[in-house]
């Protein structure tokens, strides 16, 4: 009876120098997909989380200056401050933090504004029941506020400021929009009206801040004026009280002059039209009519002009003008 013999083959050393080469081979393999994965994958989805990051707190900081221009217009030679966003972060190792801008640009070409209005008063006190042009105002105010940030996985967005208005421009002819306030309010109470006005304007140098970081901007005010009226309150005229009976808007005109002329148009319309007509049906309008208020807009070119059509009885009155520079 026969017996079988098991025999082991030994690798000898060629083979397994070729095994060493090819599990070599082979961890590179996997390390290279792994380091490509990384690279199309990671890399854009943190680059992108930055830039909406960016974006988002340019435009609350940006938002939050606004509020402060707002509040309660500060009086000749006080100062406004606010820390406004700067910088795109960069991913760790691969890309380092990215500069933004955020610039002051007093002699803008792009933007201007003229606000001139007429209003009658009708007053009484000790002596009597009298009639009082009052308010027979005119501003003329320039300048823009910009923010300026080079995205590069999401659409780039650059903040400005017009008038006291906080707009999102995306260029390449792409449309603008505006996110308000609207310097122009009128409130209807049983056909008598409330009307607010704002017009701001920034003078002094050009200034520009570039950085990685947030860095805070300090605002000086030039000059300011404010008024604010209401039927059956007492108000100072020329040193001396008076009991406002009622008050007309005798005549207006708001005009803006700007490149963003098209998100004005649409950012007024809305506020002041209850049509409900689309972006590019409103862009294309040359004039509209302001819906239950005697007040029309025209716009020619780059500029859109409010005026009244008729003389307005008004119940309250308020008007802001302030004019800025760069500290």
């Amino acid at each position: 009876m026969s017996k079988s013999r098991l025999f082991r083959v030994s690798p000898n050393r060629e083979d397994r120098g070729v095994a060493e080469i090819v599990g070599a081979i082979l961890l590179f393999a996997v390390v290279i997909t792994l380091f490509t994965s990384f690279m199309v994958w990671y890399i854009p989805a943190q680059t992108t989380s930055n830039e909406v990051h960016y974006e988002q707190q340019t435009k609350s900081t940006l938002g939050s200056l606004i509020s402060d221009i707002h509040d309660g217009t500060p009086g000749t030679g006080s100062t406004i401050s606010q820390s406004i966003s700067l910088g795109i972060s960069g991913v760790s190792i691969f890309s380092s933090p990215q500069d933004t801008e955020f610039s002051i640009l007093p002699q803008s070409a792009s933007f201007n504004a003229t606000l001139a209005f007429s209003v009658s008063l009708n007053v009484t006190n000790s002596t009597g029941t009298h009639s009082v042009s009052f308010f027979n105002e005119s501003y003329s105010v320039s300048g823009t506020m910009a923010s300026n940030g080079n995205t590069e996985y999401v659409t780039p967005i650059n903040y400005v400021v017009e008038d006291g208005s906080l707009f999102q421009n995306y260029g390449n002819g792409q449309p603008s929009n505006t996110l308000g306030p609207m310097p122009m309010g009128i409130v209807n109470s049983s056909g008598q009206y409330g009307l607010s006005l704002s017009i701001f304007g920034i003078t002094g140098q050009s200034e520009t801040f570039s950085s990685t970081q947030s860095q805070v901007v300090n605002l000086g005010v030039n000059s300011s004026q404010s008024y604010a009226y209401r039927s059956g309150s007492f108000a100072s005229i020329g040193g001396s009280q008076y009991t406002v009976n009622n008050l007309t808007l005798d005549n207006l005109s708001y005009s803006i002059n700007s490149s963003l002329v098209n998100a004005w148009n649409y950012g007024l319309f809305g506020q002041f039209n209850t049509s409900q007509a689309g972006y590019q049906n409103v862009i294309g309008m040359k004039s509209w009519n302001f819906t239950a208020l005697p007040f029309s807009a025209t716009v020619s070119g780059n500029r859109i002009t409010m005026t009244n059509s008729n003389a307005v009885p008004l119940n309250s009155i308020s008007t802001e003008y302030l004019l800025l520079y760069g500290l």
